[in-house]
């Protein structure tokens, strides 16, 4: 008796014995067995002779199914356009933007690791292979115009990439508001599933009119 079973506990027939002379080859019914559906098989197997009074002898056998990797990275956009106030040459590199893509797959062929593939030749950008936030200390005028191509690599074999653009137009650096920044709540909650996928919105928050250009930033720890 053979079974599979998967996450949620479900079983099915997939495998069968071929008996030999002293062992029995177990063969996968099925062409395909997807992880995401089966992460191991369980099989009773069952060894008798064939003597007028059979003696016998029962075994588990499990076997794993590890993930294959048939899934490319995913970027939420394949576009992503920002615009940014002009800046002066920075000692420190300071994050420009963050381009996160997500794979479907388990295990090392789900790690990804980003790179720029073109648009930086002059080396102004740098990317942090883990995290996807590019950066620069050099400094921008206002009206330049850049777009970098960022590459997320998995970990697989074969390996499987995608790429994104990322545009970014530095505009001329606004003068300060005399206008406090209000937000439109003292404070927001939101809530999230633990199988939400990677950049989807959270939720938004808003400030009370105000005639000028903001950016907003995140600040602190996440708890």
């Amino acid at each position: 008796m053979c079974s599979s079973q998967n996450p949620r506990g479900h079983t099915g027939g997939g495998t069968h014995g071929i008996p030999y002379h002293n062992y029995a080859l177990f063969m996968l019914c099925l062409e395909t067995y997807a992880r995401f559906c089966h992460e191991y098989l369980q099989c009773f197997v069952l060894v008798s002779d064939g003597g007028p009074s059979p003696k016998s002898s029962t075994l588990w056998v499990m076997v794993s199914v590890f993930d294959e990797n048939d899934n490319r990275p995913t970027f939420h956009e394949k576009i992503y356009q920002v615009r940014l106030p002009e800046r002066e040459r920075r000692k420190k590199a300071e994050p420009i933007y963050r381009v996160v893509a997500y794979d479907q797959d388990d295990g090392p062929n789900s790690d990804l690791s980003y790179s720029i593939v073109d648009g930086n030749e002059d080396g102004k950008f740098f990317i942090d292979p883990k995290t996807a936030v590019v950066s620069s200390r050099k400094a921008f005028a206002a009206g330049s115009y850049d777009i970098l191509t960022i590459k997320a690599s998995d970990n697989g074999r074969p390996q499987k990439s995608s790429t994104a653009r990322l545009h970014i137009e530095w505009i001329q650096r606004p003068t300060p508001s005399s206008v406090p920044l209000v937000f439109d709540e003292p404070f927001y909650n939101f809530t999230i599933t633990e199988n939400d996928k990677v950049a989807e919105i959270v939720g938004v928050v808003s400030l009370q009119k105000n005639p000028f250009p903001v950016w907003f930033d995140i600040t602190g720890k996440v708890l």
